[in-house]
């Protein structure tokens, strides 16, 4: 089964639809502490073997520059009127990459899907 981290940048309704979809089958762990270093969430999602979800583009750089380890990033970018939509093209995602979004860092918009080896 999957697992994902979800970081406290990701806009609360988002968090709210993928932790509570009925068609998502993985296990959500909600990162519930504000203020924790980029940093560390990596290295949590690391130890877990999660892939992190966020809206943060830092950790592109912690990944790509600083060589940070990860088991993987997806990133979002989007409008926030769009929130529903990119909900859809995550669930997506997961459902058609499935295990090979492990050590990918990808970048999801709502028209657009780009994955990266780390």
């Amino acid at each position: 089964m999957l697992r994902f981290l979800i970081d406290e940048s990701v806009d609360f309704r988002l968090t709210t639809y993928l932790t509570e979809s009925p068609h998502l089958r993985w296990s959500a762990i909600v990162q519930d502490s504000p203020g924790i270093s980029d940093d560390a969430i990596l290295q949590q999602a690391h130890e877990t073997q999660s892939i992190l979800i966020t809206e943060d583009s830092d950790f592109g750089e912690w990944i790509f520059v600083h060589r940070q380890q990860s088991s993987g990033v997806i990133f979002l970018r989007y409008h926030p009127t769009d929130i529903q939509k990119i909900g859809r093209t995550l669930n997506t995602v997961i459902k058609e990459y499935g295990d090979s979004l492990y050590r990918k860092f990808v970048v999801v918009t709502t028209d657009k899907i780009r994955i990266r080896e780390i």
